[in-house]
């Protein structure tokens, strides 16, 4: 059994355990919501949709996977010189690591495409990438909220609305000008001490130095505005819904999700948090499902067909970093 193999083979115990659970949640969630919307309305809505945004949003997932990858590779250099192939072929694994598994926890499965003995070091620069990430849609996500909510909030909530998104982007400034303090803090730790995989997983983060974390950030932006964009180009192809409005919802809508990985590739969370979101300026329902949906499979499932070919190369094939040993 060739190394890939023995890594993965943890991942087969509880596989048709996990699968079960996040159909399960992904069908009774996506039941409740073609209960409420009729089949006839969600194919009908797509009758009529505009091929223009749609095409539009479909051309943004080239910039949405150049910016991934240009992350990806940024984190990756930073500990051995890999050539951009096997750190494409990595990210586009951990896509479909990624759809199997809750809130795509299986997208740290890159690591193994990289280096199968020192995987940990490659972890914590994921968890970092990811970190980045959900910071800047989380400060998106909080304005978007309230621009839904302010009118349902006292003064005093608006307040601790504002503090939190200050402390959010406070937060973004120390790691990127004191990259350090966090690993500082993080050796402190005695349990940290204890556990060499723990130590492992820190290097890699400890590896990045200021100008890293500003590119970082910068890449992360870019990401994190693309898809949003490309989800409020999705619903203007159903309804001429003014661009701006089309990107607060969708901010409010990845934010929510963001919080609730619990269904098969965020599945019927992302539709049922369109829907409502969408409600918000009187769109149809069967409309906010349909570009939901459609996002979801230029997003998530396209990139994840690619990377099932990647999976199958390198599970029958021998893996390509031996020589990291």
């Amino acid at each position: 059994m060739n190394k890939i193999a023995t890594i993965f083979h943890p991942l087969r115990i509880n596989k048709s355990t996990l699968l079960l659970f996040k159909f399960i949640i992904a069908a009774a969630v996506l039941l409740v919501l073609l209960h409420k919307i009729s089949l006839s309305a969600i194919t009908e809505a797509f009758g009529t949709a505009s091929g223009l945004p749609i095409m539009a949003s479909l051309g943004l997932l080239s910039v949405n996977l150049v910016l991934q990858f240009s992350k990806w590779s940024l984190l990756a250099q930073k500990i051995y010189s890999f050539p951009p192939k096997i750190i494409l072929e990595s990210l586009l694994a951990g896509f479909t690591l990624g759809l199997i598994t809750p809130g795509r926890l299986g997208e740290y499965g890159r690591s193994f495409f990289l280096d199968t003995e020192r995987w940990q070091r490659w972890v914590g620069l994921i968890m970092i990438d990811k970190f980045f990430s959900l910071l800047i849609l989380s400060l998106f996500g909080y304005l978007a909220v309230l621009y839904f909510f302010y009118h349902q909030f006292s003064p005093v909530l608006i307040g601790l609305f504002f503090l939190f998104i200050a402390a959010i982007f406070s937060f973004i400034l120390i790691i990127v000008w004191v990259p350090d303090m966090g690993v500082r803090l993080a050796k402190k730790v005695r349990i940290i001490n204890r556990w060499p995989r723990i130590k492992e997983l820190l290097t890699g983060i400890e590896s990045l130095d200021r100008s890293n974390l500003q590119r970082l950030l910068l890449l992360s932006t870019l990401h994190v505005t693309t898809y949003l964009t490309q989800m409020a180009l999705l619903i203007k192809a159903f309804v001429p819904l003014a661009f701006l409005k089309g990107w607060v919802a969708s901010a409010a809508i990845m934010f929510t999700k963001s919080f609730l990985p619990i269904a098969l590739g965020d599945l019927g969370i992302r539709e049922s948090a369109s829907v409502y979101f969408f409600s918000k300026f009187n769109i149809d329902p069967a409309m906010a499902f349909n570009a939901s949906l459609l996002l979801f499979c230029i997003n998530i499932l396209l990139p994840s067909l690619f990377g099932l070919l990647v999976i199958l190369k390198k599970h029958n094939g021998n893996h390509g970093k031996d020589h990291l040993r």
